[in-house]
């Protein structure tokens, strides 16, 4: 199932590719006609986009969390184990001395409810980035169609993305970096370990990658928010000196 659905979402992302890369040639050979057919368009190829991110959003949400296996980010360490004993291996001209926490794709099974919860909201969120931002952009066109670009429509809009792309920007990778913490724990963690053969010094967990905890915090959507509220205060400034100019004439 999961595979059906990678393959699937690769298939709609080929297609929106598609969609754009025609509409950008479709402009450039003067194909749709004047500005406001041009708008129109592009207006209806937001739309679509903010479709396609929410519907794959909610499928994808669904997936992880009904699927046997889910695949997820998961922080490791010692990701480059100690040589074996007795064991010469040829290796290049540079020497690997230590090696620090890495993030590994796994699928996994088993994983506990809470994790994948978590992971499947943080994917949400991701993708509900884009589409806030395709959303915004269909609405801006509508407006400035119909001869309204200072609408309140647009000045709520603006301040409501700017609010839902700080959340979703800066919570889309603490869910992920929590649950993929907890999956590392799940997973990789050791109950017991035997072996015979191997010198005393020698532990099989050199050998084997080690849970570990990493949380991402970042801090591009405070900057992208902040440009947003920028914007909205502009045009609430161009609602007054609209009404202004109204209220002269």
């Amino acid at each position: 199932m999961a595979i059906g659905f990678g393959l699937a979402a690769i298939a709609v992302i080929a297609l929106m590719l598609l969609a754009v890369a025609v509409f950008l040639w479709m402009l450039g050979r003067g194909l749709l006609g004047n500005g406001e057919r041009a708008m129109l368009a592009t207006e209806r190829l937001a739309w679509a986009a903010v479709a396609v991110f929410v519907g794959t959003a909610v499928i994808g949400a669904i997936v992880d969390l009904t699927s046997p296996e889910v695949t997820m980010e998961l922080p490791v360490m010692n990701v480059w184990p100690l040589p074996l004993p007795d064991v010469q291996v040829e290796a290049g001209d540079a020497t690997v001395r230590s090696a620090g926490m890495a993030l590994a794709q796994m699928t996994l099974e088993g994983v506990s409810t809470a994790a994948r919860a978590l992971w499947a909201a943080g994917q949400a969120l991701s993708l509900l980035l884009p589409a806030t931002v395709a959303l915004l952009v269909a609405l801006a066109l509508r407006e400035v169609r119909t001869g309204a670009p200072f609408s309140r429509v647009m000045l709520r809009m603006t301040t409501v993305s700017a609010a839902a792309i700080l959340v979703a920007g800066m919570g889309a990778p603490i869910l992920r970096g929590i649950s993929g913490s907890m999956a590392s724990h799940e997973a990789l963690s050791l109950g017991g370990a035997s072996w015979t053969g191997y010198p005393d010094e020698w532990m099989p967990m050199d050998q084997l990658p080690e849970p570990t905890v990493f949380v991402q915090w970042d801090f591009w959507p405070i900057g992208v928010a902040a440009g947003l509220l920028v914007l909205g205060a502009i045009l609430r400034m161009g609602r007054r000196l609209q009404k202004d100019t109204e209220g002269l004439v």
